[in-house]
């Protein structure tokens, strides 16, 4: 048996998938099993109720040999200004659930472990040890910066054709597509040879500047798009306008300064956290038909 929380999720919907695909005996753990696709309802089991309710991990952990744990990004109900908090209170009712338990966890994580940005990495470093001191067998995903990240710019991408981040445009980093880390997710899942603690890097193909990035999507777009650094307060205005608490703004605001975009350095790149989809391609087959679809309504 396999658990998969977050089903609806960037991550977990494709891990789901890709797990039904290979025919592996799958339960699911969500708050909004109604956003299942009957098909997933049909081919799996389905467990109802909050990943941050440790009795709820319990009854959706219990004989399972593998679960892919993921806490839940999604800005939709989120009232929490602490972004700490908010991680904490997933890892401490996942850290109880696992008390005892024989499955091995892949964690869904963040990259730059070790660079301390009083925000989002610090909270996923927090619950890398909280996970980790249940004694659970673990590997924590450590993905890059995720492409889908660009998404949420249609609207700028758009009109007047740019990309708004705080972080300066020639510092590159790695980006990689959420596909890419939900296969690195699964191979850790059915690989049943690995034991103890320990992180996997996910790093894309390459590390593509702000700037780089523009360029790419000016090809693919068809379009003249720009990268234009703006001051932090802008871009947390920017995310508070649209629903995210003002604390979390600034925790995400904190992952794109200079000092953060270096701090990925901290774990190398090797053929191991190198995944294969580019930006690039990425984009032609993802954020395109996006933007077709936004530009002509």
């Amino acid at each position: 048996m396999i658990t998969v929380t977050t089903p609806n999720g960037r991550v977990g919907s494709i891990v789901l998938e890709r797990l039904l695909e290979r025919r592996e005996q799958v339960r699911a753990v969500s708050h909004s099993p109604y956003k299942l696709a009957p098909s997933v309802h049909e081919r799996c089991e389905v467990i109802t109720g909050s990943l941050d309710d440790a009795d709820t991990l319990k009854r959706g952990f219990e004989g399972a040999d593998a679960i892919f744990w993921c806490i839940p990004q999604s800005s939709e109900g989120n009232r929490w200004d602490d972004a700490h908090e908010y991680h904490q209170r997933f890892a401490s009712a996942a850290a109880t659930a696992l008390q005892g338990s024989p499955a091995r966890v892949v964690a869904a994580s963040a990259g730059r472990h070790g660079y301390d940005d009083h925000g989002i990495v610090a909270a996923f470093a927090a619950v890398e040890d909280t996970l980790n001191a249940s004694g659970a067998t673990v590997r924590h995903l450590r993905s890059a910066f995720f492409m889908e990240n660009l998404l949420e710019a249609l609207p700028t991408l758009a009109a007047p054709g740019a990309v708004f981040f705080n972080g300066p445009g020639d510092v590159p980093l790695p980006m990689v597509c959420v596909a890419d880390v939900a296969h690195k997710a699964v191979d850790l899942i059915v690989d049943r040879s690995w034991k103890g603690q320990g992180h996997v890097a996910v790093h894309g193909p390459a590390h593509v500047s702000f700037d780089e990035m523009a360029s790419v999507l000016t090809d693919v777009l068809a379009t003249p798009i720009r990268y234009i650094q703006v001051p932090d307060q802008v871009l947390i205005d920017n995310m508070t306008r649209v629903g995210l608490p003002e604390g979390f703004a600034s925790a995400f605001a904190r992952l794109l300064t200079k000092d953060a975009l270096h701090a990925y350095d901290i774990e190398q790149r090797t053929r191991e956290t190198t995944t294969p989809t580019t930006l690039r391609d990425w984009a032609g087959q993802t954020l395109l038909p996006a933007f077709k679809a936004f530009t002509a309504r």
